[in-house]
């Protein structure tokens, strides 16, 4: 016998020896629930859960790194050479990719505490509660940049536009490398990979800051808009390869 027809056997006995009996009573009891006792979960219901599932320590933890650099920037001002504007958009800079980090773990709680394979099973699939949490995750983060364009505008930056290219660009490159580091390692290794990418991004910035580069003349203004397109595009990419990931997951 060829081993395709093993395998079909083997599978059919499993199936028979198996076999889940119906339910008793299924229609009777399904008929005395009240429609409102089903608790059908809307999407607009389902996305302010999400939102209440985020802990306040990470709001709370995100707002502190974002103090701290611009505390640190007005710091590291007064006792070194240099204009207000690029001191205060290095800070932020350099701690941009902890933000990301942040939002990543908070995002991927699910798998840390093991309940990963229970909110697949759910009405809303596990792609679903990621990107309902990384949209509001984001929206703390896009109030962070709002307030940081609006203090280097009074701290002398002139582009509103190029600021958040700048901004951006560390974020992007973060969440792009931390895909591609996560997509590359299992289990319990991902978090740590993201960690050190995070790191790596910041590290970098520091490094430049310290080496006096001069990445934020005008001059670099059209190499940091082919940079962020790049980026952009790197980004969606690995989204793209991350749904993919998930909907065969969810389908197998």
């Amino acid at each position: 016998m060829k081993k395709a027809a093993i395998d079909r056997e083997l599978k059919r006995s499993v199936r028979q020896a198996f076999a889940v009996p119906e339910p008793e009573g299924r229609q009777a009891f399904m008929k005395k629930l009240d429609k409102r006792e089903r608790c059908v979960i809307g999407r607009t219901q389902f996305f302010l859960i999400q939102l209440s599932y985020i802990r306040k320590r990470i709001w709370t933890a995100s707002a502190l790194l974002f103090g701290a650099a611009v505390a640190a920037a007005y710091t590291f001002q007064k006792s070194a050479a240099g204009d207000m504007d690029q001191v205060l958009l290095w800070c932020i800079s350099a701690v941009t990719p902890f933000l990301v980090l942040l939002s990543v773990a908070e995002a991927g709680r699910s798998a840390s505490c093991g309940m990963r394979e229970l909110e697949m099973s759910t009405r809303y699939h596990l792609p679903e509660i990621y990107l309902a949490r990384m949209f509001f995750l984001g929206c703390g983060n896009a109030i962070e940049f709002l307030i940081a364009v609006i203090l280097l505008r009074n701290a002398g930056q002139e582009s509103v536009f190029m600021t958040f290219i700048y901004l951006l660009v560390p974020y992007l490159l973060t969440i792009s490398l931390s895909l591609w580091v996560a997509g590359r390692l299992e289990g319990s290794y991902a978090m740590p990979g993201v960690m050190v990418s995070a790191c790596t991004v910041a590290a970098a910035y520091v490094l430049l800051w310290g080496a006096n580069a001069k990445i934020y003349d005008a001059g670099y203004e059209d190499v940091w808009l082919l940079v962020f397109a790049a980026l952009c595009y790197l980004a969606a990419k690995q989204f793209s390869g991350e749904k993919k990931t998930w909907e065969e997951i969810i389908c197998n």
